[in-house]
Order: C-alpha cells, then sequence, then structure tokens
C-alpha cells in the first residue's frame, strides 16, 4: 500500500501536480510513521511475552528439580528400610 502511493505521488510529480504530489508524501510519511509506530509496539509485546516465557520455564524447572529430588529422597528411604536399616523416628519425606 505504502509502495502504491508512492508511486502515485511520483507519477503526479511527474505530470507536474506539486501540491497533489505534494499531499500524497505527507500521507505516505503519516501511514510509514504509524506502520513504525504499530511494528515497534508489536515487537515489545513480543519480547515482553518471550521474557514472561522464559521466566515460567525457569519456575518449571525449579519444581521439576525439586520434585525429583522429593522422589530420591523417598526411594532412599525406602531403600534403607527394605534392607533393615531405617528407625522407627527416621523420617523419610523430609
Amino acid at each position: 500500500m505504502l509502495a502504491a502511493i508512492a508511486v502515485a505521488a511520483t507519477a503526479m510529480a511527474i505530470k507536474g501536480w506539486q501540491t497533489a504530489s505534494f499531499l500524497l508524501a505527507g500521507v505516505l510519511v503519516l501511514l510509514s510513521s504509524l506502520l513504525v509506530i504499530q511494528v515497534a509496539r508489536a515487537l515489545s509485546a513480543m519480547r515482553r511475552h518471550a521474557n514472561s516465557l522464559a521466566e515460567s520455564a525457569r519456575g518449571a524447572e525449579e519444581h521439576y528439580v525439586g520434585v525429583l529430588s522429593r522422589i530420591v529422597k523417598i526411594v532412599e528411604a525406602r531403600d534403607k528400610h527394605t534392607r533393615g536399616g531405617a528407625t522407627g523416628s527416621e523420617s523419610w519425606r523430609s
């Protein structure tokens, strides 16, 4: 769309329609500015979303490591108990 307006403005300038070509050039600058602002906002939103996803992934990873460490502790305590090494007061859920 911007290219079409630029071509039309150039054609008008070649034909000698100076006022109309200046008006179209102004419209072209306005539309270009609005487009740049819209792209900048979209990139900013994408950057915020990517940061949010990275933070969520870190949280999920920490949770996963915590769950796995609890599983390892439970299995090790169970193994001690089945071998007869655990006492009644030993807690395997810590």
